[in-house]
């Protein structure tokens, strides 16, 4: 993303454990198609991530128990399939499953997972699966049928799986159903393909483009580690991806043999979850697949075991010995005891593209069934141990020398068909600090192994995973997606599938047999081959792995001296005297005297009193049922509330302040960006230490994220609703508290300071990152409040220029706050005049902006919202014929005069054009290339004189207008650069465009991502422009089937992100602040009816904008090139500026 800075996600939350997906790969190679997953452009750049234990819950809970009352239950009690799923199967072997599922309405999702992975390669087929699966996928014509349908679709190859998926409304906008020519497409995708030799060297020629895009050196690192976990077993021989040299080589013969031998009905389940009736899907899955011939009857079938049983391989087991659930596993674990004097010496993986050292240490164990109600007291220990353990051994972060991250976690691995622990230490490698990093780190394991953890720690993660999961049971509404992913795992891992509010009831009664002495015996178990490494008779580690970054180094290195000094650090035990003392979890963060005193200072209200002309607006959403207010409190914070019941007993917050890297002082460029990181990293508050406000944030179930952009610094926090808004409080108490009490420490400042470095560091080691940096340079002409900070430029900063910088952005006249979710209005306003209310008034020194009445809201945007009112708090509604009526005659409204610029006037993008095209090279032993086009295109936002001349369709005056038209323009150029890129030029894997989300700075852009071998990345480069130039000029301008097929995918994506409660932060982000001239309400409200409105002249004039010319655009090309014969190569000497 060009220029964006993303901070990271509160180390409050992060105390518990996180799945590395460097280091844990699910080996999926998935096909994009035109309207298909990530052809859009627009993927999570921020995305949410939620706590480990609320993920924990949330894969259970989908996953969760039928069982009656909890009266009924006992520890022995089976759990129950989820009522309303329907299996069945044909006579030739089909299964399938149905579950009708109302989130989104109507539509469904049908998978069809074949049982066929890599694993069913021979040794001179590694990859033909996944060859078969984009053969299969791509040349079917029936899935042709489907395009323009507001569907998507894709598939994958795992290990063990290849799965075909659909998500698709049920009925086009001509009212015929989709499911019949969704079921029809795969029947045809996996038992009746054409299998034509030229859509073969088209599928070829993609894998290959492929397999250099994904070849990273984390992707390199990741299939390293799982070559050591699984070096007992054909996993660590059959990655999906396959070996270039056999990909090459590979004969029309051979792609139909394989398919011929392996996909029959009896290896296929079908799953469709979705706003269905089952009895009406069972027929149409009869009449679809009932012709599909079924396995000849031989010997060699009748021997042949059940695919669909997992594991299929044979696993060395490394924990011996099974806690009183796994009885089923008994002989398995005890099969693992054996002596360890034939411990092999750590394996040792050297790069110069690595960015830190690494020491990783694996456990394996057999899963353990989710049955009964006993499973889960198994199930809620191990994430007890693993959220426990995680957030133990990340308190020794400060002071230097810091652990870069240290990672514990235990979890099923469905591909796999195991139980994987994992523990990974990453550190500076840089003058033995890393020694000192492993020697904490393991110091800290003893200490657990001895003392264990305490019952207070244990019994307030052991809450925490309870409340999330009656949150969750309350929630109700779960997309079709999440529970069909759950289903499939829930499957695949042999756990019973069960409704998320009965999972809550046997959860909360399997807790009661989960105490301190049952969580501390279970987690002495799973890090004995830690602890204990090297001793005789103790559990021997699946795998230990040690990365090394070393110039010169490309792979596995026979480094014994440095092998044998982690052996011997693992084998050293280290005395310890006691454990630490008990850590309270605080009632609250500010004490309520406190809170008092300061609403006696400063009283809150709300500007100029509910209900005073311009001081609010409540606007009613018909269409999403939702509740809109607009207001301003006293001290100048905006407020914008959305009531709805997307997601029940939950809340989204998000705090948003105008300003950003554009914002920052240019003598002191970073200060922002360094000023958030030590804030998220930080955590002290008044006279509260870091981890109480952990343990604080743990008992809430908040999550927070910070981020800084080129326009704004925000805040975003997830929490439930709670007893009487408890949780809203806790999280608005969070935000009162880091805003007026925040400590700031110098120890903080300096491990924030190493961090970035080392990930400076590592950016250039990177390809993508290297070249995207270069990219931003020449975007922003060199402005170095929009460049990466160099580790020395930090390094000058000093604490208090960076409080002084956060202070000066996190004013509150500046503030915007948004919460959305299911809250009682009356208790949330009490709760917002007692916490946002009493924040300190404060100002960036600009005259102006203090009164109440019209000023509450500032002159723009109550000239935008007055437009929908008849007085002060007046309730409106808009609905779908609400476009056209709201805009007549309006003009567009613009910022309050008396209000401070949201940014400098100089910010803005520079490009240099005389670097309109760099070509870059990257030391690395294997063939990658990347390229990025970058060009200006119109504002989302325009002002009058930037606004495109758009149709006359009544859509001129809409603020909408240009936003809505550059997400139909994406997914039309996204289908283009597809077609052309990839189908009929055979040049890449992957290619994608995506607009800028630029609101507040006066000009706006786009990026171009293509990813292509080094051979083929100029000519890919050359087409994108190609395809570019052609809509701008009008060559090939779009056409009104260009635009429907867009529209019916944009509103499909839209009609599911409208369940979340994320999506209304982004509309809803300066609309009650007017910081954005012609932002306004409609913007949420009008969103359906602006993408039916536009057309097809909408979006030619807004191609025509798009800079695409000659000594316009900025590319730039990485390619890789083989490091030098003499060992300590740097790489292209020339590309150090650009970097």
């Amino acid at each position: 993303v060009v220029g964006s800075a993303v901070v990271g996600r509160s180390a409050w939350a992060t105390a518990l454990p996180r799945r590395v997906p460097a280091l844990r790969p699910q080996p999926r190679m998935q096909n994009v198609a035109p309207g298909g997953k990530g052809s859009s452009g627009q993927g999570a750049w921020h995305g949410r991530r939620r706590p480990a234990h609320a993920a924990a819950s949330a894969s259970a809970a989908a996953a969760a128990p039928a069982v009656g009352t909890a009266e009924a239950l006992g520890l022995t009690s089976s759990l129950l399939e989820h009522p309303r799923v329907v299996r069945g199967s044909l006579r030739n072997g089909l299964r399938y499953a149905i579950l009708p599922n109302e989130s989104p309405a109507g539509r469904f999702e049908a998978h069809l997972e074949m049982h066929v992975g890599s694993c069913e390669e021979a040794d001179d087929e590694q990859g033909l699966a996944h060859l078969v699966e984009h053969v299969t996928f791509m040349g079917s014509r029936k899935r042709e049928r489907l395009f323009s349908t507001g569907s998507k679709s894709n598939a994958y190859t795992d290990f063990h799986h290849t799965v075909y998926h659909f998500q698709c409304p049920n009925i086009d906008q001509s009212g015929r159903a989709l499911l019949p020519l969704a079921l029809d497409a795969l029947r045809e995708i996996a038992f009746e393909p054409e299998l034509l030799s030229s859509r073969i060297e088209k599928e070829r020629k993609a894998i290959l483009s492929e397999l250099q895009m994904i070849n990273t050196i984390d992707y390199r690192c990741s299939t390293m580690h799982l070559r050591e976990l699984h070096a007992d077993n054909p996993l660590a021989r059959r990655f999906p991806i396959g070996l270039e040299e056999q990909i090459t080589r590979w004969e029309t013969t051979h792609v139909r043999a394989f398919h011929a031998t392996h996909y029959l009905p009896d290896v296929a389940d079908l799953y469709i979850v979705g706003d269905v009736s089952p009895a009406h899907c069972e027929r149409l899955i009869t009449d679809a697949f009932r012709s599909v011939r079924g396995r000849p009857r031989s010997l060699a079938a009748l021997k042949r075991a059940d695919r669909r049983l997992k594991p299929q391989l044979t696993h060395r087991w490394t924990l011996a010995g099974a806690p009183s659930g796994r009885a089923a596993a008994e002989a398995s674990w005890r099969a693992a005891e054996h002596p360890t004097a034939d411990l092999p010496p750590p394996t040792v993986f050297k790069h110069e593209l690595l960015q830190s050292f690494s020491l990783t240490l694996f456990a394996k164990e057999p899963v353990c069934k989710r049955t009964s109600v006993a499973d889960l007291a198994e199930f809620l220990t191990d994430r007890i141990v693993a959220c426990c353990v995680a957030r133990r051994l990340n308190k020794r972060e400060r002071p230097n020398p810091p652990f870069t991250g240290v990672e514990f976690d235990v979890s099923d691995a469905p591909s796999e068909g195991c139980v994987v622990s994992t523990f990974i230490v990453y550190a500076d490698a840089e003058g033995g600090r890393w020694e000192v990093t492993v020697q904490r780190a393991l110091a800290d394991l003893q200490l657990l192994a001895r003392h264990g953890l305490s019952p207070a720690e244990v019994e307030a993660m052991r809450r925490a995973i309870l409340a999330d999961s009656r949150l969750r049971a309350q929630q109700g509404a779960t997309p079709s997606a999440e529970l069909l992913s759950v289903l499939m795992e829930s499957d695949c891992l042999g756990h019973t599938f069960v409704e998320p509010s009965h999972y809550d009831q046997a959860l909360q009664l399997a807790s009661e047999a989960v105490d301190c002495e049952r969580v501390n015996a279970r987690l002495r178990k799973l890090i004995s081959h830690i602890v204990a490494y090297g001793d005789t008779g103790a559990p021997r580690a699946a795998a230990v792995v040690v990365c090394m970054p070393e110039a010169g180094g490309d792979g596995l290195a026979d480094d014994r001296k440095l092998s044998a000094r982690v052996d011997a650090m693992l084998r050293a035990r280290t005395a310890t005297a006691s454990g630490p003392g008990e850590v309270a979890t605080p009632k609250a963060l500010i004490s309520p005297e406190e809170l008092d005193f300061r609403a006696r200072t400063q009283p809150p209200a709300w500007a100029g009193g509910p209900g005073a002309e311009g001081a609010e607006v409540a606007v009613e959403d018909e269409r999403r049922g939702a509740a809109i207010r607009l207001r301003r409190l006293s001290n100048g914070v905006s407020v914008s509330t959305v009531r709805t019941a997307s997601e029940a007993d939950a809340v989204v917050i998000r705090l948003c302040a105008p300003g950003g890297r554009a914002g920052e002082d240019p003598s002191l460029p970073g200060s922002l960006l360094l000023g958030t990181s030590t804030m998220l990293h930080g955590g002290s508050i008044g006279s509260l230490s870091r981890e109480q406000v952990e343990l604080f944030c743990i008992s809430h179930l908040i999550e927070l994220n910070m981020e800084v952009t080129e326009e704004v610094v925000r805040w975003d926090l997830h929490c439930p609703v709670g007893e009487r808004g408890a949780g809203i409080a806790a999280a608005l108490e969070l935000v009162h508290a880091l805003i007026a009490d925040f400590r700031w420490e110098a120890d903080t400042l300096e491990y924030t300071r190493e961090l970035y470095a080392a990930q400076h560091d590592a950016r250039a080691k990177s390809l993508e990152q290297a070249a995207n940096s270069a990219l931003v340079s020449a975007v922003w002409g060199g402005d170095p409040r929009f460049l990466d900070p160099t580790p020395a430029t930090l390094r000058r900063l000093k604490l208090r220029q960076l409080e002084s910088a956060m202070r000066r952005t996190l004013t509150t006249e500046r503030l915007e706050l948004t919460v959305v979710g299911d809250f009682e209005p009356r208790e949330l306003d009490a709760l917002l005049l007692r916490y946002i209310g009493t924040l300190p008034r404060t100002s960036m020194g600009v005259a102006g902006g203090g009164g109440g009445g019209l000023g509450g809201l500032g002159s723009g945007a109550s000239a935008a919202l007055g437009r929908l009112t008849a007085g002060g708090a007046v309730l409106g509604a808009i609905t779908g014929a609400g476009v056209r009526q709201a805009q007549d005659g309006a003009p567009t409204p613009s910022a309050s005069p008396s209000a401070p610029p949201a940014l400098p006037p100089d910010a803005a993008p520079k490009p240099d054009r005389s670097r309109t095209l760099q070509r870059m090279t990257l030391v690395d032993s294997e063939p990658r290339a990347v390229a990025y086009i970058w060009g200006a295109c119109a504002p989302r936002y325009p002002r009058a004189e930037g606004a495109p001349a758009l149709g006359d369709g009544g859509t001129e005056h809409h603020p909408l207008r240009v936003s809505v038209a550059l997400e139909l323009l994406t997914e039309l150029i996204n289908s283009r650069l597809f077609s052309v890129l990839r189908d009929m030029l055979g040049l890449v894997y992957e290619s994608c465009i995506r607009f800028c989300e630029y609101e507040l700075l006066p000009a706006n852009g786009f990026v171009v991502t293509i990813s292509a071998a080094p051979a083929k990345v100029d000519a890919a480069h050359d087409a994108a422009l190609g395809v570019l130039r052609d809509l701008r000029s009008g060559q090939h301008p779009p056409t009104e089937y260009d635009l429907n097929k867009a529209r019916r995918a944009v509103l499909a994506t839209h009609d599911s992100h409208t369940k979340d409660n994320c999506w209304w932060l982004a509309r809803l982000q300066h609309v009650c602040s007017g910081v954005v001239p012609g932002k306004d309400v409609r913007c949420v409200t009008d969103y359906v009816d602006m993408v039916e409105a536009i057309t097809v002249d909408d979006l030619r004039a807004v191609a025509a904008s798009l800079e695409v010319g000659d000594g316009e655009a900025l590319s730039v090309i990485m390619a890789s090139e083989p490091p030098p014969p003499v060992a300590g190569g740097a790489g292209n000497p020339d590309q150090g500026a650009d970097r």
